[in-house]
């Protein structure tokens, strides 16, 4: 009686034992690529937003978010904006620079996008965009346009998958 216990005690110390190791191997995370449904909020501006458009309003716009085996991620097909991936958080950045062949100022602009994969297919971030200039046309520009620089905007970002990329 005493072994056929002690066989029960050992099995189940096995069975517990490889149960948690089946947990802790899939409790990781893995982002899906695909074509992702994104709810964008205003949630913060100092520039002026579009036409009609306030802090607080949000709209809804499909994404392609393509992870690469290298580590890289690709939003929309842009390669040229730099994206990495570790683990469930994405980080995203990008500089453009304008400057104006008739005046002396150079508009810069300069973006980050924060995800981070609640689960294989949704995501929550945020996207921040910082606007300057530099030039001796600034001031100009400034009256001009009706605003300040330098100003930023904040979006909050919360996205879910809509198609996977492996079933196309």
């Amino acid at each position: 009686m005493r072994i056929a216990l002690k066989m029960e005690d050992m099995f189940m110390r096995k069975v517990a034992f490889f149960g948690f190791a089946f947990l802790v191997g899939c409790g990781g995370i893995t982002p899906v690529s695909g074509d992702y449904d994104i709810t964008i909020t205003y949630s913060a501006a100092t520039c002026p937003l579009a036409e009609g458009v306030s802090v607080g309003d949000t709209e809804d716009v499909v994404g392609n978010i393509q992870f690469n085996d290298d580590g890289t991620v690709t939003l929309d097909g842009d390669t040229d904006t730099l994206c990495t991936a570790e683990g469930t958080e994405v980080t995203c950045s990008a500089e453009f620079a304008e400057t104006s062949p008739d005046a002396d100022y150079t508009i810069n602009q300069t973006w980050t996008i924060d995800l981070s994969w609640d689960s294989s297919t949704s995501f929550t971030g945020t996207q921040v965009q910082d606007i300057d200039c530099e030039g001796g046309d600034c001031e100009l520009l400034m009256e001009y346009l009706e605003l300040s620089f330098p100003c930023d905007m904040t979006l909050d970002l919360v996205g879910t998958l809509v198609e996977d990329d492996a079933a196309e």
